[in-house]
């Protein structure tokens, strides 16, 4: 059991979905650079959400259904999208404080054995 991307292309009512980002630019999809998917990926090190290095080409989100009908494309389904919180930024930091030591709690209430945790600051 795995997961495999599933590429979309679409300009101009033309649709393309293939496995492979490379076969989609082989049938002829328009290679225009998203360049602030780019950024991202080259700030953070990967893509967010739906974003590839093409603009018109984008990620089938897992669960996700694509319809094609009279022309037209439309995605739905797929993860949603939480609701952003208004919150300080030292109420965010308390709160990641306090939930990670929930996280590491839980995990200590069903471990018998010593823990080994490997530790990065980065990638």
């Amino acid at each position: 059991f795995g997961f495999y991307s599933l590429f979309v292309y679409e300009k101009q009512g033309e649709v393309m979905v293939s496995p492979s980002l490379l076969e989609l630019v082989a049938q002829g999809a328009d290679t225009t650079r998203d360049e602030l998917a780019l950024a991202v990926f080259h700030r953070v090190g990967i893509f967010i959400n739906d974003e590839t290095p093409l603009k018109h080409v984008r990620v089938l989100p897992p669960g996700g259904r694509l319809v094609w009908r009279a022309g037209r494309m439309e995605i739905t389904g797929g993860t949603e999208m939480p609701i952003a919180q208004r919150i300080s930024r030292d109420d965010a930091v308390d709160g990641m404080i306090s939930l990670f030591g929930q996280a590491v709690r839980r995990i200590l209430t069903h471990c018998d054995g010593p823990i080994v945790l490997p530790l990065s600051g980065g990638r």
